[in-house]
């Protein structure tokens, strides 16, 4: 059975559940047991059942009973069954649960197993005392006691179980044992009853004893090797909790040191002076360092398509150098980071000041494919395809093509990425692209090549180094617009250098709920790069996702671009301009029309536009959320007036969200509240994929 039919018919029983008013994980599993085969060759008959139903206590005794069945019908395993099925009762809150038991045979007929029960009172556990405690809280304690409830999903009321009640006992001792009271003792729990026996009282006696504490770590031999870091490493321990077991942790910690430094053998042993009456205890520790070690070789297993000097690349270690854990850590990190391999091993072999490092891989499959369909309200439809070589000619780098084709839209593009070639911060790219666009006011062609540079900073920031050449052409224009105004180049070639700043705190790119996303480009197409349009543009983003509570989250977005003319340009042509209203940006605008318009009211964009949008999103039942939302946003003609915010124009409204394996479907209904002459009331906007 597939993982989704499992998924669809544990939905369909969940759903059945609650339409039964089950109230219990037990009576959840007892449905499913219903189904189960009732025995050929003996017959069962449970009597004074009425908390369970018969087909989970067959499932309790299932062992046993099978015994039973193929020892030839041995009533020592019915005796086993009753045990088990008291046991079942006893772990559910029924601790008074009595099981008898008969087997009759009867010539002619099957085996007769009748179970007795007696279920007696269900008992929840009423209150727990504690006395002697001062160091923990009686709050941190009682939360160590678990076991099930009175309703699904550990809420409710807990009942009485007497092994989780001494099982608590234990999981106390080991609360105060990780403190450092190691000499704590805890009796009980002293169990008494209601009258009635539905209610359980324990009582825990708590003796704590002193803390024990690292009061200092000494190094107590002179082996020349008490440098700095060491001394610091082992001060770090000063003040813990002190448990006998934190010895190995000093040692291990000491030891890491020495291997780091070369010292493949080395070790550390510890003595303790522990004051009983104080707590303090004074660490000694002594150094084995042994003789240094050497790499002499390395050997490279399991690699069929991988180059041996990619591998060797990657992990960066040297023939001759000292050996060192924290390289084999780092080797071992990069060579899984590459995403190239499913398993990756690294063992030090031999003995001796030379030795052999031996690494083992299992490279993972490569080459990967995409298809991904979607709408847009503008778009309508569309299809993306998508095909990756991970690892080009055995050398880690990625050759990426990718298709698209919508309605009004179609492309491709060729992605070649190396992150080896300089080092692992600076990532080498080349693309190639092409294509199509039909707009509101236009259709759009554009294709050209580029290069660049990626720096990661850090985790998060990374800064884009790049140039681009790109053919630009604009046709079936259809603002009325002079043959020499700027806007109608129809055909130009531009050259720019670019820096993109990105980043990313986000905590899922797919489904973010939490976190920053900013992403500013800085470009620039000069003459002296024989570019036939000067311009300096920027465009940024920036994006904030803020938690309320788990179901809901608040996230607002600032956009906002400005591109300017530079030297003989004049003006920047209209496949060139930035344009405002749609799906994603002021919803209560279709495509493109949020702006200047010509005097047949059809978009002509402008040098400077900006957005501001907050939304309020909740997560509802099953798949499904809803937002409600204020967007912003405004579209300038000439560049000088992209800080004055000129005619900003609004839209409001609710949204749903249906979460689907390839993203959310968004239905959001854009509300305009003061629409002018040929502007809509509202807009549906529908879509795959966040807002932003």
């Amino acid at each position: 059975m597939s993982r989704q039919n499992r998924i669809a018919r544990l939905l369909l029983l969940a759903g059945l559940l609650c339409l039964m008013g089950c109230r219990s994980t037990d009576e959840f599993k007892g449905l499913k047991t219903q189904l189960m085969k009732t025995p050929k060759n003996y017959r069962l008959v449970f009597e004074g059942v009425s908390s369970f139903s018969r087909g989970l206590l067959q499932i309790a005794a299932k062992e046993d009973l099978s015994d039973f069945e193929a020892a030839g019908f041995q009533i020592s395993f019915i005796d086993d069954a009753a045990y088990s099925i008291e046991n079942f009762y006893r772990g559910r809150g029924f601790p008074f649960t009595e099981v008898a038991y008969e087997l009759s045979t009867t010539a002619g007929e099957l085996p007769l197993v009748s179970f007795r029960i007696n279920e007696g009172p269900r008992c929840t556990v009423a209150d727990v005392r504690l006395t002697g405690n001062e160091r923990i809280s009686n709050r941190d304690l009682r939360s160590l006691l678990g076991g099930p409830t009175t309703r699904l999903f550990g809420l409710g009321e807990l009942y009485y179980v007497a092994d989780e009640a001494s099982s608590a006992r234990s999981s106390m001792e080991r609360l105060y044992y990780q403190r450092g009271y190691i000499k704590v003792q805890i009796d009980g729990p002293e169990v008494s009853f209601s009258e009635s026996r539905r209610e359980a009282f324990l009582e825990y006696h708590i003796t704590e004893g002193p803390r024990f504490a690292i009061e200092a770590v000494d190094l107590v031999s002179q082996t020349g090797h008490e440098d700095t870091a060491m001394v610091e490493r082992l001060a770090s321990f000063v003040g813990r909790p002190y448990f006998p077991r934190l010895n190995y942790e000093v040692c291990a910690a000491a030891a890491s040191i020495l291997i780091d430094q070369g010292y493949a053998d080395a070790y550390a042993t510890a003595k303790d002076g522990v004051d009983d009456q104080t707590g303090e205890v004074r660490m000694e520790i002594s150094l084995h360092p042994g003789e240094q070690v050497r790499l002499a070789e390395i050997i490279i297993e399991g690699n069929e398509k991988t180059r041996d000097s990619f591998i060797l690349d990657v992990m960066d270690i040297e023939i001759g150098a000292l050996v060192r854990r924290a390289d084999e850590r780092r080797a071992f990190r990069d060579l899984y980071a590459s995403g190239l391999f499913d398993s990756v091993s690294i063992d030090l072999e031999g003995s001796g000041p030379e030795r052999t490092l031996r690494v083992r891989v299992e490279e993972a499959e490569t080459l990967s494919f995409m298809v991904e369909g979607g709408y847009g309200s503008f778009e309508r439809m569309r299809l993306l395809v998508g095909v990756t070589e991970h690892d080009l000619f055995g050398t880690g780098r990625s050759l990426t093509f990718r298709g698209k084709l919508a309605v009004k839209a179609r492309g491709v593009s060729l992605f070649y990425k190396d992150p080896y070639t300089i080092n692992k911060e600076n990532v080498l790219g080349m693309n190639t692209f092409f294509e199509e666009r039909q707009l509101v006011s236009f259709d759009q062609t554009e294709y050209g090549a580029g290069f660049n540079l990626t720096r990661l900073l850090t985790e998060s920031y990374r800064n884009i180094y790049g140039y681009e050449y790109r053919i630009s052409e604009a046709s079936s224009v259809q603002i009325d617009i002079p043959d020499e105004d700027p806007l109608n180049q129809s055909d130009v070639g531009i050259s720019t250098v670019y820096l993109t700043n990105v980043y990313d705190s986000r905590d899922s790119s797919f489904l973010p709920t939490k976190g920053t996303w900013f992403r500013l480009r800085n470009e620039i197409a000069p003459a002296a790069l024989a570019s036939e349009l000067t311009f300096f543009k920027l465009d940024g983003r920036i994006v904030y996702y803020q938690p309320l509570d788990e179901d809901n989250y608040l996230a607002g977005t600032i956009r906002g671009g400005v591109i300017a003319p530079m030297g003989d340009t004049s003006g920047i042509p209209i496949q060139e301009r930035f344009f405002n209203g749609g799906q994603n940006t002021v919803r209560s605008f279709r495509d493109d029309e949020l702006g200047p318009k010509d005097s047949n009211n059809v978009p002509i964009g402008g040098e400077a536009y900006s957005v501001f949008s907050i939304e309020y999103r909740r997560q509802l039942p099953g798949s499904f959320s809803a937002a409600v939302f204020v967007d912003a946003g405004n579209v300038s003609l000439d560049y000088e007036d992209a800080l004055r915010f000129d005619d900003m124009r609004y839209g409001v409204g609710p949204g749903l969200r249906w979460l689907l394996p390839i993203g959310p479907l968004r239905l959001d209904w854009g509300i305009n509240p003061s629409p002018r002459p040929n502007e809509e009331d509202w807009v549906l906007q529908f879509s795959l994929g966040i807002a932003f």
